[in-house]
């Protein structure tokens, strides 16, 4: 029998919930269940879930008492799709699609997730980005600015 887990994301700023959320997700084991605590109704939480991840879990939200409430997400048993989400994004990116599979689970595996904030410099002026950045929510913008022409990549 899966025992359940449990986050409570009500002391946790915003912008890091989804990728702690990602990450609880892709370790759950099929049909196991991951409960989530906030202070307000989940409803974009789950919708996110159910968009990143179609079909894959059953979701229940329930509201436990004031400024208390509770997603809870169980994978269906049997599940044969990918539970890797950034397989699931590199596999849907026209760059990556036509890789051979062995290729984009390679990349899969060395994937690491990175949240940004609005007008957060993603990389520093004159430091070598020996890696490929996919934005699976957002923009990513180019700006020169100060006078100095100087080229900054933005999260926006």
């Amino acid at each position: 029998m899966v025992q359940p887990s449990e986050i409570d994301l009500r002391g946790l700023p915003v912008w890091e919930r989804p990728d702690l959320v990602r990450k609880a997700l892709d370790r759950l084991p099929s049909g196991g269940s991951l409960t989530l605590i906030t202070d307000a109704e989940p409803r974009a939480l789950s919708s996110r879930v159910t968009q990143d991840r179609p079909d894959r879990f059953v979701v229940e939200t329930r509201r436990v008492g004031s400024r208390v409430w509770q997603l809870r997400l169980t994978h269906r048993p049997g599940e044969l799709a990918d539970r890797n989400s950034a397989a699931q994004h590199i596999s849907r990116c026209p760059a990556f699609a036509s890789l051979d599979a062995g290729v984009r689970s390679e990349l899969a595996a060395a994937a690491v997730w990175q949240t940004g904030r609005r007008g957060q410099t993603l990389v520093a002026e004159n430091s070598d980005w020996p890696f490929i950045g996919m934005v699976t929510e957002g923009i990513v913008a180019r700006a020169n600015g100060g006078g100095r022409d100087r080229e900054r990549i933005l999260y926006e």
